[in-house]
Formats: C-alpha cells, structure tokens, sequence
C-alpha cells in the first residue's frame, strides 16, 4: 500500500484529488498507514474531520497499514491534520467536513477498499473553483484540474507558486502536455494524434479500457475489457483493484485469487497484501513482522522500516540506512538523500516546510 511518510488526501490512493505534501523528496505525496488519537468527532469543523479521516484511514483495521509506535503514530496525526486543514483552506479547494465525514462512515461501514473507488465516498473530486491563470499551488484548487507549481522554474528549482491552466477542449490537442480539464483524458488515436477525449462512465457488462471508458462504482475492468463486478474470494486476479474489499490479490507469479490479506508467511508484492501490522519482505515475498529504526539505522524495505523518510539503499545492496531527520524551518537540499523533512513537510525553496507558502 503506502509508506508511511506521506499521504493524498481525496480517494487517498493512487487516483488522488487533493494532493497533500509528503515528507523528504517530493513536492506530492502518497503515503502513510496507521492511526490513533483522539477522535474531532463530529461537529469538530474542519480540523475534527481531518482528524477523524487519519484514523479511519490509517486505522489498524485497514490492509497494508503499518503500525509504528504509538508516540510516532500521535506525532504523525498531529502533523496530518495541520496539514489537512491547511490543504481545505486554500483559495478554490471546495471539500468540506461533511464530504470527509461521509467518507469516514463509508470506511466504517464497509471498507477501507472505498479509498480506491474512484467514484465512491471518498472520491472528492480533482478540481476547485480557480479560473485559468489564477495563482495556485495545488491542482485541486484550480478548475482545470492543473496547477503550474511544482514545475522547474527559470533557476533550475521547483516552482512554489503556480497559476491555473487553460485546458485543451475535448477534441482539441493535447500532444504537448497540455492539460484536458475535469472529465477528459489526453488520448492517443490510430495515426498517433493526441487529442483531449471526454470520459465515459461505464455500467456493468460494458466495454471498458481504463482510458476513456471508464467503470462506474464497485466495478472493475476485467482482463476482457468489460466493466464487471469486484471479485470475491476465489476469484482469479491481476491486482488488487479487482477484488472486493478487503479482500487482496498477492499476484507474486502474475495471477493470483481474491483472499484476506496475508499473515506473517503470506505471499505478497507489496504491504497492501498483508495484515495490518504487517510489511512486505520483497526478497521472499512474504509478509512479515516489522521492526522500527530512527535516523542512521540499519534498515531494508520490508521488515525493517524507517520511522521519518524512506530507507537509503546503495546498488544492490540488501540494506541501508534511515535518513535523518531536519525540522521544519531547517535548510534541506533534495539531491541529499540521506536527508529527509519530517513527515508530511517538503523541501521548498530550501527550506523544509509544513503547509504552503503565500502566493500572490
């Protein structure tokens, strides 16, 4: 599933709206597990919503979330719902507590499988209301669904503060990058043309191709390319997405079935095919127990995790060592990989930072 130092938040897995920074290298994250804390609950506003989305989706309850020790875990709520609320305040972002709470019931009562669907409860949405050339710094503010920060500015760094794009229409060019907006796809055609296509939301039974044929809710793409049901337990499989949660499918051959995920010796290609609490050891692909090291341990990619920032392996080697840790507010260099920010900050302008600068 996730490491656990950086997270999105919207549909928090790979089809992320809301991208909230993670902690070292990158600009956009994708990651943590766990949970703890008390609970915003509801009628907490804003920051009792963030709070309880961290621990419904890093709650012990989840497939593939770790669990750190429980000062690491409050440490790294506490960061979260800084950041969160920092995130839904920004000019144009239009998720409010009531969609986090909505997707927080929706993990309670069914699974946290409704982090994935990319058109269920906790699927927010990926624009805002920005108009084109307006000043952003998160593609979730802006109606286009595009925001220019992040990207390399004139000194060779990356960009702090963007504005919004102007998307290509549906039917117009897309072949050099341009951005096709909310409810389209840059899509290649039989003479190799690029061009902005509009997605099609596909029911059961129909043609689909992850493209611009697109399942609807609870459903998936099959390996013959139609929209069918999620598979339940026994059903032949490629990858996670096309199981019912909770259900996973450690496909370490290839193919594999629908099954709970892994105790420790269960196959597996990554934590997400294992029980909370568990890692994936990539050399056997096997779950197993996880140990938790601090800046300058020996640590690998599996049983030994990193508590801030991802472990630093050389070559070939087998293991590596954790990255320290600089405060917010420290100097940072991103070439520095022995180095990280503390979670869920990121390195701007050469400086480690929790939240988002002030843009014009």
């Amino acid at each position: 599933m996730k490491a656990w130092n950086c997270l999105t938040l919207a549909a928090i897995a790979c089809t992320v709206s809301l991208t909230l920074a993670c902690s070292g290298k990158t600009v956009s994250g994708d990651d943590p597990d766990g949970g703890g804390g008390s609970s915003g609950g509801g009628g907490g506003g804003i920051a009792g919503a963030c709070d309880d989305y961290f621990q419904a989706a890093f709650s012990g309850s989840c497939p593939g979330t770790l669990d750190p020790p429980p000062s690491e875990v409050a440490h790294l709520q506490s960061r979260f719902d800084t950041l969160c609320v920092d995130d839904l305040g920004l000019p144009g972002v239009g998720i409010t507590a009531d969609q986090l709470e909505a997707c927080v019931a929706a993990i309670k009562s069914t699974s946290c499988a409704v982090l994935y669907d990319e058109y269920g409860a906790c699927d927010f949405g990926s624009t805002g209301s920005l108009a084109a050339s307006a000043s952003c710094v998160t593609d979730s503010q802006c109606q286009s669904g595009g925001c220019s920060a992040g990207s390399e500015g004139p000194d060779g760094g990356s960009l702090a503060c963007g504005t919004c794009a102007l998307p290509a229409a549906v039917g117009a060019s897309c072949a050099n990058g341009q951005s096709c907006g909310p409810n389209a796809v840059c899509n290649g055609g039989a003479n190799g043309a690029q061009t902005c296509v509009a997605i099609t939301i596909v029911g059961a039974g129909g043609a689909c191709d992850y493209d611009e044929l697109r399942c609807g809710s609870g459903l998936q793409c099959n390996t013959t390319g139609v929209c069918a049901a999620l598979g339940g337990a026994g059903t032949p499989c490629q990858e996670d997405g096309q199981c019912a949660g909770p259900l996973v499918c450690p496909a370490v051959n290839g193919t594999s079935t629908c099954q709970p995920a892994g105790a420790v010796g269960g196959p597996c290609i990554s934590t997400a095919e294992c029980a909370s609490g568990l890692g994936c050891d990539f050399s056997s692909h096997q779950c197993t127990a996880v140990t938790w090291v601090g800046a300058g341990q020996t640590c690998n990619t599996g049983s030994i995790q990193c508590l801030s920032g991802s472990c630093t392996i050389s070559g070939a080697a087998a293991t590596g060592t954790c990255p320290t840790v600089i405060p917010d507010g420290q100097p940072c260099d991103l070439s520095d990989i022995t180095t990280t920010c503390d979670a869920f900050a990121q390195c701007t302008g050469g400086v480690c930072v929790l939240g988002y600068p002030s843009c014009p």
